[in-house]
Protein backbone atom coordinates (compact mmCIF):
# COMPACT_ATOMS: atom_id res chain seq x y z
CA UNK A 1 0.00 0.00 0.00
CA UNK A 2 2.89 2.33 0.69
CA UNK A 3 5.83 3.26 -1.55
CA UNK A 4 9.26 1.97 -0.54
CA UNK A 5 11.58 4.19 1.46
CA UNK A 6 14.07 6.17 -0.63
CA UNK A 7 17.42 4.41 -0.48
CA UNK A 8 20.29 6.17 1.25
CA UNK A 9 22.34 6.09 -1.95
CA UNK A 10 19.71 8.09 -3.81
CA UNK A 11 19.44 10.87 -1.25
CA UNK A 12 21.06 14.26 -1.83
CA UNK A 13 22.06 16.26 1.22
CA UNK A 14 24.67 18.40 2.89
CA UNK A 15 25.49 16.91 6.28
CA UNK A 16 26.27 19.52 8.87
CA UNK A 17 25.92 20.68 12.42
CA UNK A 18 22.93 22.90 13.16
CA UNK A 19 25.20 25.63 14.50
CA UNK A 20 27.37 25.69 11.35
CA UNK A 21 24.71 25.51 8.66
CA UNK A 22 21.46 26.53 10.31
CA UNK A 23 19.83 23.09 10.21
CA UNK A 24 20.00 19.56 11.51
CA UNK A 25 18.34 16.20 10.79
CA UNK A 26 17.95 13.96 13.86
CA UNK A 27 16.85 10.29 13.42
CA UNK A 28 14.17 8.90 15.75
CA UNK A 29 14.13 5.30 16.88
CA UNK A 30 10.45 4.47 16.35
CA UNK A 31 9.29 0.99 15.33
CA UNK A 32 8.32 0.88 11.64
CA UNK A 33 5.29 -1.35 12.33
CA UNK A 34 4.01 1.29 14.74
CA UNK A 35 4.46 3.97 12.05
CA UNK A 36 2.71 1.93 9.36
CA UNK A 37 -0.16 1.18 11.74
CA UNK A 38 -0.55 4.91 12.42
CA UNK A 39 -0.50 5.72 8.68
CA UNK A 40 -3.15 3.14 7.92
CA UNK A 41 -5.49 4.23 10.72
CA UNK A 42 -5.05 7.89 9.74
CA UNK A 43 -5.98 7.18 6.13
CA UNK A 44 -8.98 5.09 7.21
CA UNK A 45 -10.24 8.05 9.24
CA UNK A 46 -9.50 10.38 6.30
CA UNK A 47 -11.59 8.04 4.10
CA UNK A 48 -14.55 8.49 6.45
CA UNK A 49 -14.12 12.27 6.34
CA UNK A 50 -14.00 12.27 2.53
CA UNK A 51 -17.01 9.94 2.30
CA UNK A 52 -19.04 12.39 4.37
CA UNK A 53 -17.92 15.36 2.25
CA UNK A 54 -18.74 13.48 -0.96
CA UNK A 55 -22.21 12.69 0.34
CA UNK A 56 -22.75 16.41 0.99
CA UNK A 57 -21.41 17.21 -2.49
CA UNK A 58 -23.87 14.76 -4.09
CA UNK A 59 -21.75 11.77 -5.09
CA UNK A 60 -23.13 9.05 -7.35
CA UNK A 61 -20.51 6.48 -6.26
CA UNK A 62 -21.97 3.52 -4.39
CA UNK A 63 -18.78 2.60 -2.54
CA UNK A 64 -16.58 4.89 -0.46
CA UNK A 65 -13.07 5.64 -1.71
CA UNK A 66 -10.37 3.72 0.16
CA UNK A 67 -7.55 6.17 0.82
CA UNK A 68 -5.29 3.47 2.26
CA UNK A 69 -4.84 2.48 -1.41
CA UNK A 70 -1.96 4.71 -2.47
CA UNK A 71 -3.09 4.73 -6.11
CA UNK A 72 -6.58 6.00 -5.21
CA UNK A 73 -5.03 8.71 -3.06
CA UNK A 74 -2.79 9.80 -5.92
CA UNK A 75 -5.60 9.77 -8.50
CA UNK A 76 -8.09 11.92 -6.57
CA UNK A 77 -5.52 14.71 -6.15
CA UNK A 78 -4.55 14.70 -9.84
CA UNK A 79 -7.03 16.63 -11.98
CA UNK A 80 -6.48 14.71 -15.23
CA UNK A 81 -6.28 11.30 -13.57
CA UNK A 82 -9.41 12.05 -11.53
CA UNK A 83 -11.44 12.88 -14.65
CA UNK A 84 -10.12 9.84 -16.48
CA UNK A 85 -10.94 7.52 -13.58
CA UNK A 86 -14.33 8.87 -12.48
CA UNK A 87 -15.66 11.02 -15.33
CA UNK A 88 -16.10 14.78 -15.45
CA UNK A 89 -19.10 15.12 -13.14
CA UNK A 90 -17.90 12.80 -10.38
CA UNK A 91 -14.42 14.34 -10.62
CA UNK A 92 -16.00 17.71 -9.78
CA UNK A 93 -17.78 16.14 -6.80
CA UNK A 94 -14.51 14.68 -5.50
CA UNK A 95 -12.74 17.99 -5.95
CA UNK A 96 -15.54 19.76 -4.06
CA UNK A 97 -15.35 17.15 -1.30
CA UNK A 98 -11.57 17.55 -0.95
CA UNK A 99 -12.19 21.28 -0.48
CA UNK A 100 -14.57 20.44 2.38
CA UNK A 101 -17.43 21.84 0.27
CA UNK A 102 -15.97 25.30 0.85
CA UNK A 103 -14.19 27.94 -1.22
CA UNK A 104 -10.65 26.54 -1.61
CA UNK A 105 -9.04 29.97 -1.94
CA UNK A 106 -10.64 31.77 1.00
CA UNK A 107 -11.62 28.82 3.24
CA UNK A 108 -8.60 26.58 2.87
CA UNK A 109 -8.85 25.57 6.54
CA UNK A 110 -11.81 23.30 5.77
CA UNK A 111 -10.32 21.08 3.04
CA UNK A 112 -7.40 18.78 2.39
CA UNK A 113 -4.86 20.86 0.50
CA UNK A 114 -2.05 19.50 -1.69
CA UNK A 115 0.31 21.44 0.55
CA UNK A 116 -0.69 19.08 3.35
CA UNK A 117 -2.45 21.77 5.38
CA UNK A 118 -6.15 22.62 5.71
CA UNK A 119 -7.99 20.13 7.93
CA UNK A 120 -4.69 18.67 9.15
CA UNK A 121 -3.90 21.93 10.94
CA UNK A 122 -6.79 21.11 13.29
CA UNK A 123 -6.16 17.44 14.07
CA UNK A 124 -4.59 17.42 17.55
CA UNK A 125 -3.89 15.04 20.43
CA UNK A 126 -3.60 11.86 18.42
CA UNK A 127 -2.63 8.94 20.64
CA UNK A 128 0.43 7.98 18.57
CA UNK A 129 1.68 11.58 18.55
CA UNK A 130 1.14 12.17 22.28
CA UNK A 131 2.30 8.80 23.66
CA UNK A 132 5.04 7.83 21.21
CA UNK A 133 6.23 10.80 19.17
CA UNK A 134 6.28 13.66 21.67
CA UNK A 135 8.37 11.84 24.34
CA UNK A 136 10.83 10.58 21.68
CA UNK A 137 11.18 14.08 20.21
CA UNK A 138 11.73 15.86 23.53
CA UNK A 139 14.31 13.24 24.60
CA UNK A 140 16.27 13.70 21.36
CA UNK A 141 16.01 17.49 21.38
CA UNK A 142 17.25 17.60 24.98
CA UNK A 143 20.14 15.23 24.22
CA UNK A 144 21.32 16.78 20.98
CA UNK A 145 20.17 20.40 20.76
CA UNK A 146 19.04 22.16 23.94
CA UNK A 147 17.85 20.68 27.28
CA UNK A 148 15.59 23.69 27.83
CA UNK A 149 13.15 23.15 24.97
CA UNK A 150 9.53 22.10 25.58
CA UNK A 151 6.25 22.22 23.64
CA UNK A 152 4.72 25.69 23.47
CA UNK A 153 1.59 24.50 21.68
CA UNK A 154 0.03 21.30 20.34
CA UNK A 155 1.68 19.60 17.37
CA UNK A 156 -0.51 19.19 14.30
CA UNK A 157 -0.28 17.11 11.14
CA UNK A 158 0.84 17.95 7.61
CA UNK A 159 -0.33 15.27 5.19
CA UNK A 160 0.87 15.69 1.61
CA UNK A 161 -0.72 13.35 -0.93
CA UNK A 162 1.42 11.28 -3.33
CA UNK A 163 1.00 13.54 -6.33
CA UNK A 164 3.11 15.97 -8.33
CA UNK A 165 1.98 18.99 -6.33
CA UNK A 166 2.49 20.00 -2.74
CA UNK A 167 5.59 22.14 -3.23
CA UNK A 168 5.84 24.75 -0.50
CA UNK A 169 7.43 27.90 -1.87
CA UNK A 170 10.47 29.36 -0.13
CA UNK A 171 9.62 31.70 2.73
CA UNK A 172 10.49 33.01 6.17
CA UNK A 173 7.90 32.39 8.88
CA UNK A 174 6.84 35.28 11.07
CA UNK A 175 7.17 33.15 14.21
CA UNK A 176 6.42 35.10 17.42
CA UNK A 177 5.31 38.09 15.33
CA UNK A 178 8.73 38.70 13.77
CA UNK A 179 8.90 40.95 10.70
CA UNK A 180 11.92 41.18 8.37
CA UNK A 181 12.82 44.38 10.21
CA UNK A 182 12.86 42.48 13.53
CA UNK A 183 14.97 39.66 12.08
CA UNK A 184 17.36 42.19 10.50
CA UNK A 185 18.00 43.78 13.90
CA UNK A 186 18.36 40.41 15.66
CA UNK A 187 21.22 39.50 13.31
CA UNK A 188 23.44 41.99 15.18
CA UNK A 189 22.19 40.98 18.62
CA UNK A 190 22.86 37.25 18.08
CA UNK A 191 25.74 37.01 15.57
CA UNK A 192 26.16 33.20 15.67
CA UNK A 193 23.60 30.52 14.93
CA UNK A 194 24.25 28.95 18.34
CA UNK A 195 23.24 32.16 20.11
CA UNK A 196 20.41 32.69 17.62
CA UNK A 197 18.87 29.27 18.28
CA UNK A 198 19.17 29.69 22.05
CA UNK A 199 17.55 33.12 22.09
CA UNK A 200 15.35 33.43 18.98
CA UNK A 201 14.42 29.77 18.64
CA UNK A 202 14.06 26.88 16.23
CA UNK A 203 11.44 25.52 13.87
CA UNK A 204 10.99 21.79 13.61
CA UNK A 205 9.00 19.02 11.98
CA UNK A 206 8.95 15.27 12.40
CA UNK A 207 8.74 13.50 9.07
CA UNK A 208 7.01 10.23 9.94
CA UNK A 209 7.00 8.98 6.38
CA UNK A 210 8.46 10.63 3.27
CA UNK A 211 10.26 13.96 3.41
CA UNK A 212 13.70 12.34 3.21
CA UNK A 213 14.73 13.63 -0.22
CA UNK A 214 13.88 16.36 -2.74
CA UNK A 215 11.81 13.71 -4.56
CA UNK A 216 9.63 12.96 -1.52
CA UNK A 217 8.62 16.36 -0.17
CA UNK A 218 11.74 17.17 1.88
CA UNK A 219 11.90 20.31 3.96
CA UNK A 220 14.65 22.32 2.31
CA UNK A 221 16.78 25.25 3.40
CA UNK A 222 19.23 27.48 1.57
CA UNK A 223 22.56 26.72 3.20
CA UNK A 224 25.11 27.26 4.61
CA UNK A 225 23.23 29.92 6.58
CA UNK A 226 24.13 32.05 9.58
CA UNK A 227 22.96 35.42 10.99
CA UNK A 228 25.68 37.31 9.11
CA UNK A 229 24.60 35.88 5.78
CA UNK A 230 20.95 36.40 6.65
CA UNK A 231 21.57 40.10 7.31
CA UNK A 232 23.25 40.55 3.90
CA UNK A 233 20.26 38.84 2.25
CA UNK A 234 17.78 41.04 4.08
CA UNK A 235 19.88 44.16 3.33
CA UNK A 236 19.41 43.33 -0.36
CA UNK A 237 15.64 43.39 0.25
CA UNK A 238 15.56 46.49 2.50
CA UNK A 239 13.07 49.11 1.23
CA UNK A 240 15.76 51.80 1.53
CA UNK A 241 18.23 49.95 -0.68
CA UNK A 242 16.80 46.88 -2.47
CA UNK A 243 19.08 45.18 -4.95
CA UNK A 244 17.85 45.88 -8.52
CA UNK A 245 18.33 42.28 -9.67
CA UNK A 246 16.00 40.77 -7.05
CA UNK A 247 12.47 40.11 -8.38
CA UNK A 248 9.18 41.47 -7.10
CA UNK A 249 5.83 39.92 -7.94
CA UNK A 250 3.12 42.09 -9.44
CA UNK A 251 1.42 44.02 -6.65
CA UNK A 252 4.27 43.47 -4.20
CA UNK A 253 6.43 46.24 -2.76
CA UNK A 254 9.59 45.94 -0.70
CA UNK A 255 7.84 47.89 2.05
CA UNK A 256 4.99 45.33 2.23
CA UNK A 257 7.43 42.43 2.36
CA UNK A 258 9.55 44.18 4.98
CA UNK A 259 6.63 44.93 7.33
CA UNK A 260 4.70 41.66 6.88
CA UNK A 261 3.78 40.01 10.21
CA UNK A 262 1.82 36.80 10.79
CA UNK A 263 2.09 33.70 8.64
CA UNK A 264 4.73 32.91 6.04
CA UNK A 265 6.47 35.72 4.15
CA UNK A 266 7.03 34.22 0.70
CA UNK A 267 9.98 35.14 -1.49
CA UNK A 268 11.84 32.98 -4.08
CA UNK A 269 15.06 32.67 -2.06
CA UNK A 270 15.62 29.23 -3.62
CA UNK A 271 15.19 30.26 -7.27
CA UNK A 272 18.29 30.10 -9.52
CA UNK A 273 17.90 33.81 -10.29
CA UNK A 274 17.91 34.87 -6.63
CA UNK A 275 20.64 32.43 -5.59
CA UNK A 276 22.84 33.77 -8.38
CA UNK A 277 22.49 37.32 -7.03
CA UNK A 278 23.03 36.28 -3.40
CA UNK A 279 26.11 34.25 -4.30
CA UNK A 280 27.54 37.36 -5.98
CA UNK A 281 26.87 39.54 -2.94
CA UNK A 282 28.01 37.32 -0.08
CA UNK A 283 31.71 37.12 -1.14
CA UNK A 284 31.85 40.93 -1.06
CA UNK A 285 31.44 40.71 2.72
CA UNK A 286 32.91 37.28 3.52
CA UNK A 287 35.99 37.45 1.33
CA UNK A 288 36.32 41.24 1.74
CA UNK A 289 36.18 41.77 -2.02
CA UNK A 290 36.12 45.49 -2.67
CA UNK A 291 34.02 45.45 -5.83
CA UNK A 292 31.95 43.14 -7.97
CA UNK A 293 32.29 42.36 -11.66
CA UNK A 294 28.60 43.25 -12.01
CA UNK A 295 27.61 46.94 -12.22
CA UNK A 296 24.27 46.38 -10.41
CA UNK A 297 26.16 45.05 -7.37
CA UNK A 298 28.50 48.04 -7.26
CA UNK A 299 25.59 50.44 -7.63
CA UNK A 300 23.89 48.67 -4.71
CA UNK A 301 27.05 48.96 -2.58
CA UNK A 302 27.11 52.67 -3.27
CA UNK A 303 23.49 53.01 -2.14
CA UNK A 304 24.38 51.17 1.06
CA UNK A 305 27.12 53.69 1.81
CA UNK A 306 28.25 53.45 5.44
CA UNK A 307 25.73 50.66 6.11
CA UNK A 308 27.93 48.32 4.07
CA UNK A 309 30.43 48.29 6.95
CA UNK A 310 27.72 46.86 9.22
CA UNK A 311 27.32 43.85 6.93
CA UNK A 312 30.89 42.57 7.16
CA UNK A 313 31.06 38.88 8.05
CA UNK A 314 33.95 37.00 9.62
CA UNK A 315 36.51 36.19 6.95
CA UNK A 316 36.24 32.79 5.29
CA UNK A 317 39.14 30.85 3.75
CA UNK A 318 36.96 29.70 0.89
CA UNK A 319 33.53 30.86 -0.18
CA UNK A 320 30.74 28.29 0.20
CA UNK A 321 27.88 29.26 -2.11
CA UNK A 322 24.27 29.06 -1.00
CA UNK A 323 22.29 26.17 -2.44
CA UNK A 324 19.02 24.37 -1.80
CA UNK A 325 19.65 21.58 0.70
CA UNK A 326 17.14 18.92 1.84
CA UNK A 327 17.11 18.50 5.61
CA UNK A 328 17.48 14.71 5.76
CA UNK A 329 19.54 12.18 7.73
CA UNK A 330 21.76 9.43 6.35
CA UNK A 331 19.44 6.67 7.59
CA UNK A 332 15.83 5.73 6.86
CA UNK A 333 12.90 6.05 9.24
CA UNK A 334 11.20 8.89 11.07
CA UNK A 335 13.36 11.93 11.84
CA UNK A 336 13.30 15.50 13.12
CA UNK A 337 14.00 18.28 10.60
CA UNK A 338 15.27 21.26 12.57
CA UNK A 339 16.27 24.78 11.44
CA UNK A 340 16.74 28.21 12.99
CA UNK A 341 13.74 30.54 13.22
CA UNK A 342 13.90 33.21 10.51
CA UNK A 343 16.02 31.19 8.09
CA UNK A 344 14.57 30.86 4.55
CA UNK A 345 13.11 27.41 3.87
CA UNK A 346 10.50 25.56 1.82
CA UNK A 347 9.55 22.04 0.79
CA UNK A 348 9.79 20.07 -2.44
CA UNK A 349 6.96 18.29 -4.24
CA UNK A 350 6.00 14.85 -2.92
CA UNK A 351 5.79 13.29 -6.41
CA UNK A 352 4.57 9.70 -5.83
CA UNK A 353 5.37 9.53 -2.13
CA UNK A 354 2.91 10.10 0.69
CA UNK A 355 4.41 12.50 3.25
CA UNK A 356 3.06 12.56 6.79
CA UNK A 357 4.67 15.08 9.11
CA UNK A 358 4.03 16.58 12.53
CA UNK A 359 4.80 20.18 13.49
CA UNK A 360 6.86 20.79 16.64
CA UNK A 361 6.07 24.20 18.19
CA UNK A 362 9.01 24.44 20.61
CA UNK A 363 9.91 27.08 23.17
CA UNK A 364 12.52 27.38 25.90
CA UNK A 365 11.97 26.20 29.46
CA UNK A 366 10.79 29.64 30.58
CA UNK A 367 8.65 30.19 27.49
CA UNK A 368 4.85 30.03 27.45
CA UNK A 369 3.12 26.64 27.25
CA UNK A 370 -0.46 27.69 27.96
CA UNK A 371 -1.37 26.84 24.34
CA UNK A 372 -0.27 23.24 24.88
CA UNK A 373 -2.25 22.99 28.14
CA UNK A 374 -5.33 24.53 26.50
CA UNK A 375 -5.21 21.87 23.82
CA UNK A 376 -5.23 19.12 26.45
CA UNK A 377 -8.20 20.76 28.20
CA UNK A 378 -9.93 20.85 24.82
CA UNK A 379 -9.27 17.11 24.41
CA UNK A 380 -11.05 16.50 27.74
CA UNK A 381 -14.05 18.54 26.59
CA UNK A 382 -14.26 16.70 23.25
CA UNK A 383 -14.10 13.27 24.86
CA UNK A 384 -16.82 14.44 27.25
CA UNK A 385 -19.10 15.35 24.37
CA UNK A 386 -18.93 19.11 24.95
CA UNK A 387 -18.61 19.83 21.24
CA UNK A 388 -20.41 23.16 21.23
CA UNK A 389 -18.17 24.52 23.99
CA UNK A 390 -15.08 23.68 21.94
CA UNK A 391 -16.58 25.28 18.83
CA UNK A 392 -16.74 28.60 20.67
CA UNK A 393 -13.01 28.52 21.51
CA UNK A 394 -11.41 30.06 18.44
CA UNK A 395 -8.27 31.46 20.02
CA UNK A 396 -5.34 30.27 17.91
CA UNK A 397 -2.60 28.09 19.32
CA UNK A 398 1.04 29.17 19.66
CA UNK A 399 2.67 29.85 16.28
CA UNK A 400 -0.51 29.16 14.30
CA UNK A 401 -0.71 32.13 11.95
CA UNK A 402 -2.15 32.21 8.44
CA UNK A 403 -5.49 31.32 6.87
CA UNK A 404 -5.15 27.54 7.34
CA UNK A 405 -5.30 27.97 11.14
CA UNK A 406 -8.52 29.99 11.14
CA UNK A 407 -11.45 28.94 13.40
CA UNK A 408 -9.43 26.31 15.31
CA UNK A 409 -12.14 25.37 17.83
CA UNK A 410 -14.88 24.96 15.23
CA UNK A 411 -12.68 22.94 12.88
CA UNK A 412 -11.22 20.65 15.54
CA UNK A 413 -14.68 19.95 16.96
CA UNK A 414 -16.09 19.05 13.54
CA UNK A 415 -13.12 16.81 12.69
CA UNK A 416 -13.31 15.00 16.03
CA UNK A 417 -16.19 12.84 14.75
CA UNK A 418 -13.86 11.35 12.12
CA UNK A 419 -10.53 11.15 13.96
CA UNK A 420 -11.35 11.41 17.67
CA UNK A 421 -12.98 8.11 18.63
CA UNK A 422 -10.37 5.95 16.85
CA UNK A 423 -7.18 7.98 17.23
CA UNK A 424 -7.24 10.65 19.95
CA UNK A 425 -6.05 10.34 23.54
CA UNK A 426 -8.56 9.66 26.30
CA UNK A 427 -9.71 12.29 28.76
CA UNK A 428 -7.80 10.38 31.46
CA UNK A 429 -4.53 10.65 29.51
CA UNK A 430 -5.08 14.38 28.93
CA UNK A 431 -5.67 14.92 32.67
CA UNK A 432 -2.53 12.94 33.49
CA UNK A 433 -0.44 15.14 31.20
CA UNK A 434 -1.95 18.31 32.64
CA UNK A 435 -1.03 17.21 36.15
CA UNK A 436 2.59 16.67 35.07
CA UNK A 437 2.76 20.14 33.51
CA UNK A 438 1.60 22.02 36.61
Amino acid sequence: KYPPKTSVAKRSRVCGDVWANGFRAIPLNIDEKCILGFEEQLLICASHWLQFQMHVAGTSLENALDLTDIRTLAVIFDSKARKSEYGDEEAKVIRKALDGNLNAQFQCYGGWRKSGFGIWSHVHNLDFVVRTLEPAVIKKIHETVNPNFKFAGPPHLIVKPPTGGGKLASHIDGVNGLSFQDIYELCDKYPTTKKWVQNVGVQALVHITGGDSLKSGATSIIAPMNPGRLKVILAAMHPSHPHPDLPLKKGQTWQKIWEHVGGPNFFPFDSPRVLKVLNRLLPLFEMKTATSAVKADNDWLQRLGKDAKMLEINSAETFKPLKVVPIAPSCSGAFIALWAVGYPHGASSTNKTLRISVTLPLTTKDGPDESYKRSLRRAILLQGGKIEQVKQDNERFFGCDGMTHKYPGKNEAELFDFFGPAMCISAEKARELLRKLK
